[in-house]
């Protein structure tokens, strides 16, 4: 997903998509807001008849390596969230005000929702299609970083079984494209 990207994002992964048929890259006007951006995914996932998507930053904050894990955790569960709290804190290079306001968030949001996940802000999941045909995508209204909560609430209430999977969370260390460059096209990924 790219929402007109002023650093070249788009041109590296439709070069990229030239050689690997299984990757598609998804443009935008934008940007038009992080959770319309994953909506616009969802659609196109549906669309394609895929069976299970994967979200996760494309600055390789999420290492692409528990992909397996989180795809094997499917089949005890319809969402898969890679958790930077679920052992302890698994965050590297945060500021420590950021990391403070990350973990209160979550655990406001575990007392206000009752949700029972560590990670409830977190943006590396793994969603069975099922999740994405049953939760109303149109309802859903924040647009934020507030989407990745709205989104699990949501898969909750409806009955869908949420775990989590411990992550590492790397804050990155440069662009977006500087860091696909460098690693995915590099490993061929």
């Amino acid at each position: 997903m790219d929402d007109n990207s002023p650093d070249g994002t788009a041109e590296v992964v439709r070069q990229y998509t030239k050689q690997n048929p299984n990757v598609s890259l998804l443009e935008r006007n934008g940007p038009r807001g992080l959770g319309l951006a994953y909506i616009d995914g969802f659609h196109h996932a549906l669309a394609g008849g895929y069976d299970l998507v994967i979200m996760m930053d494309a600055d390789l904050s999420h290492d692409p390596d528990r992909i397996p894990a989180m795809i094997e955790a499917t089949a005890q569960a319809n969402l898969v969230i890679g958790s930077r709290y679920l052992q302890g804190v698994n965050v590297i290079n945060w500021q420590l005000s950021r990391l403070i306001i990350s973990i209160l968030a979550n655990k406001y949001t575990r007392l206000v929702t009752g949700l029972p996940v560590n990670d409830c802000t977190s943006g590396f999941k793994c969603l069975r299609r099922s999740v994405l045909e049953d939760v109303p995508l149109e309802r859903i209204s924040s647009t934020g970083y507030s989407f990745q909560i709205e989104l699990h609430y949501r898969a909750w209430k409806r009955g869908f079984q949420l775990i989590e999977i411990p992550i590492i969370f790397y804050e990155r260390k440069g662009g977006g494209v500087e860091s696909v460059k460098r690693n995915y096209l590099r490993d061929g990924f």
